[in-house]
């Protein structure tokens, strides 16, 4: 059974959140809620990630271990074509550029992950493996993912 770590967060204040519920505004290939984390073993994952951008301090006080269950279905997404389908572009609301898709330069579409349409299909969660294929990944609707990691 597969392993995974978070930081930030302990088993003594963890409240389960609903995952999927919505995107989050300013960063459409997010969840705004969700609990994050990386496979213990993964060559980069959110302790690293935390170390290197001096995001926050991971330590065994605010470290928490983690197993999904059997029953758990989690997409797993190694290159760019696994998210393909999932990937809903949409008109700008809010005056918010990240690094668009190549299609979508110089225009106001957004490109997001829809959560919803993974939740309806009933996936508890989504797993990145961006050191897989970091540049293409990180650089389309990851941009904002940066290390190996899972949201459930």
């Amino acid at each position: 059974m597969v392993k995974y770590v978070t930081y930030g967060i302990t088993k003594e204040n963890f409240f389960k959140a609903i995952f999927y519920n919505e995107n989050h505004m300013t960063l459409p290939c997010k969840p705004l809620y969700g609990l994050w984390g990386s496979r213990v073993d993964t060559k980069y994952g959110w302790k690293d990630w935390c170390e290197d951008s001096g995001f926050r301090e991971c330590s065994d006080v605010n470290k928490m271990e983690f197993v999904l269950t059997k029953e758990s279905k989690i997409l797993e997404v190694h290159k760019e074509e696994d998210i393909l389908p999932y990937i809903d572009s949409y008109q700008l609301q809010i005056d918010y550029r990240p690094f668009p898709r190549p299609e979508n330069m110089g225009t106001d579409i957004m490109d997001g992950i829809d959560f919803k349409q993974l939740r309806d299909e009933g996936y508890d969660g989504l797993e990145l493996f961006i050191s897989d294929d970091y540049l293409r990944l990180h650089n389309g609707v990851f941009n904002a993912w940066d290390c190996d990691s899972i949201v459930v």
